[in-house]
């Protein structure tokens, strides 16, 4: 794991707190929030089975799942997608950001990725390169991309995107 002000142990105990269960996968932090706390979780590729993980960025903040969850259960997705289809430099954005997630995964397997049979690895595992799949995952990719427009739009829609309480504190090993 590593690359964290947090020992492995302390990290793992934290996100195990955050997301109600223990990660399977290793990972490592990729964003943290204002108060210093993971947010975002770059996952391996890849599980201990060897089976491929396509979800590299994972929303780990506890406040951030809540409010996104929220919005998926408004329908929000179904909104989003509408205005992508619309939206031809909306639809361009999306499409960029699952070839970069793309070659970051592939990036971040390195030789193995040459076993896994998808011909794209996009945000979210999702399908189809045009269709958001997640809005917890786009929204973890928007806050390590923040020129995502798409991230942007979703950040737009509850407002605060960071607990006023530091909600994380509480965390206590």
């Amino acid at each position: 794991m590593g690359g964290s002000r947090y020992s492995d142990a302390d990290l793992v105990e934290i996100v195990t707190w955050q997301i109600g269960r223990r990660p399977t996968i290793s990972f490592s932090v990729a964003r943290e929030c204002t108060f210093g706390w993971p947010a975002v979780i770059i996952s391996s590729p890849f599980n201990a089975n060897g089976d491929p993980n396509p979800n590299l960025y994972y929303l780990s903040c506890p406040y951030l799942r809540i409010a996104l969850a929220r919005l998926e259960d408004a329908g929000s997705i179904a909104d989003l997608q509408q205005e992508i289809m619309h939206n031809p430099d909306l639809m361009q954005n999306l499409s960029d950001a699952q070839a970069e997630h793309d070659l970051e995964w592939r990036r971040a397997a390195g030789e193995l990725a040459g076993s896994f049979r998808d011909d794209r690895v996009n945000i979210a595992g999702s399908g189809k390169s045009s269709h958001l799949k997640c809005l917890h995952a786009h929204y973890a990719y928007f806050l390590v991309h923040p020129d995502y427009e798409v991230g942007m739009r979703i950040s737009g829609m509850f407002g605060n995107n960071w607990c006023d309480d530091e909600a994380c504190g509480k965390w206590d090993k």
